[in-house]
């Protein structure tokens, strides 16, 4: 009677059902604070996005996510500060459609007051990456963003063109390769990219950076270079904050992680 008791303690006091996952809640930087929110099963429920506008001004902009049978994201009911979108107000819709194939995100319609407004199409490359991602909003030529990755599948290249424009090219650098982006686990939860800027989660915490710009004559320039300065990790290797130093100033990045195993 004395070992079942004992026993009995021991299955109270570990978990039995294996070790709890990491979460993102929250991605802060100069410019923007993202904040996550999750369902008990740790699904995303919902993401609010302010974005800084000058003089101490956001824009906040929340998403609510539902999902379909096969635990994806189907749909995203979106305020603009506390009210639906419009036209004149917002490049972001009151709504947007998820469409998927074979567990990948494979189209994004986002809807005004019913009416469709833009569409996103994601494609991916052999192993699984996003190759390309495009947004066409109805009425303004076609935005474009093409990704090339390493061997470690960090994509160290993006090309973007706006109709039939290049417009910017970026390098990216991952030299520390145990560094781990947080912003990764956001795809676990099934969102593969930002769905306000088109950014595309990297699986791995950026080192350096170069951004080309056309001039006049269409030859690429360098514009901006930037560099990781330091970081802080938590034990599972996800960077919590970052300092990286572009072109003269420093640009602050925290994260809010659960703590996991």
């Amino acid at each position: 009677m004395k070992n079942y008791f004992l026993f009995l303690c021991i299955m109270f006091t570990i978990p039995i059902f294996g070790k709890s996952p990491c979460l993102l809640l929250n991605y802060s930087s100069d410019s923007s604070i993202d904040t996550f929110f999750y369902h008990d099963d740790g699904r995303l429920h919902r993401m609010e996005s302010k974005v800084h506008r000058g003089q101490n001004k956001y824009d906040t902009y929340t998403y609510d996510f539902s999902y379909g049978v096969a635990h994806q994201i189907t749909e995203a009911r979106i305020m603009r500060n506390g009210n639906a979108p419009t036209r004149d107000n917002s490049f972001i819709g009151d709504t947007e459609k998820y469409q998927w194939e074979n567990g990948k995100l494979l189209k994004v319609e986002g809807f005004f007051n019913g009416k469709r407004a833009y569409v996103y199409l994601l494609n991916y490359d052999m192993v699984g990456n996003i190759s390309q991602l495009s947004i066409e909003p109805f009425g303004k030529p076609k935005f474009v963003g093409k990704y090339e990755y390493d061997a470690q599948n960090n994509p160290v290249k993006i090309s973007f063109t706006y109709g039939d424009k290049l417009v910017e090219v970026i390098e990216q650098e991952f030299a520390d390769h145990t560094l781990k982006a947080p912003v990764q686990l956001l795809t676990e939860q099934g969102l593969p990219f930002h769905p306000m800027t088109g950014a595309v989660w990297e699986k791995r915490q950026m080192t350096a950076m170069k951004i080309f710009t056309p001039n006049g004559l269409g030859k690429l320039r360098l514009t901006e270079s930037g560099k990781l300065l330091d970081k802080t990790t938590n034990p599972q290797g996800y960077v919590t904050a970052s300092t990286y130093q572009k072109n003269t100033y420093k640009h602050q990045q925290n994260f809010i992680i659960t703590n996991c195993e």
